[in-house]
């Protein structure tokens, strides 16, 4: 099995050539089936990374989220650490740290009262592991992270297993355009 930076680079350009209506397509059925799972109905508190470039949509999520009433927590970066400040709409958003977006108000959450997270991906293996982009960030939160971890990713990000390090923690659902997979349930 190849490394990681492999997966990375394949992955990456896959997600970079898909057409722009056709990934609007595909942001709306995520997202269709996102706001359709049971947790997220009945959460109250989300926490979800910003969406940059070719990445599933995050925008329209956390627009939802918000119009639902829902506590909605973003990250940002200091230093090699991750955390999280609540937004009240994507307006409190400013250009951060790898050129994401991120909450204008620096006011740390506790991240662990979410009652899930939504984290982003390269690549995706039905067991839930996740390729990132290698910093490491989401992986630290989510090793402390005890409750609904989905990851969302276009159907071609999915492969049957990527590389594992003792580090990475697997999310608990990932959320396609075509299947809701529920992982490490087989």
């Amino acid at each position: 099995m190849e490394g990681k930076e492999y997966y990375r680079k394949i992955f990456l350009r896959k997600r970079d050539e898909i057409p722009k209506e056709e990934k609007k397509m595909l942001d709306n059925q995520i997202f269709y089936n996102v706001t359709k799972l049971d947790g997220v109905i009945r959460s109250e508190t989300v926490a979800s990374y910003v969406s940059k470039d070719n990445e599933v949509d995050t925008h329209k999520l956390i627009k939802y989220f918000l119009n639902d009433g829902k506590k909605v927590l973003v990250p940002y970066i200091e230093g090699k650490n991750m955390f999280f400040s609540e937004v009240s709409c994507l307006k409190d958003l400013e250009l951060g740290h790898f050129n994401i977006l991120e909450p204008k108000n620096k006011k740390p959450s506790n991240i662990y009262e979410s009652d899930m997270i939504i984290v982003p991906g390269i690549v995706f293996d039905d067991d839930g592991y996740r390729i990132g982009y290698g910093g490491g960030y989401f992986d630290r939160v989510l090793s402390r992270f005890k409750k609904s971890k989905i990851g969302v990713a276009y159907e071609i990000q999915i492969l049957e297993e990527v590389p594992r390090e003792d580090h990475d923690v697997p999310v608990d659902i990932i959320v396609t355009e075509k299947r809701v997979i529920k992982c490490g349930y087989s």
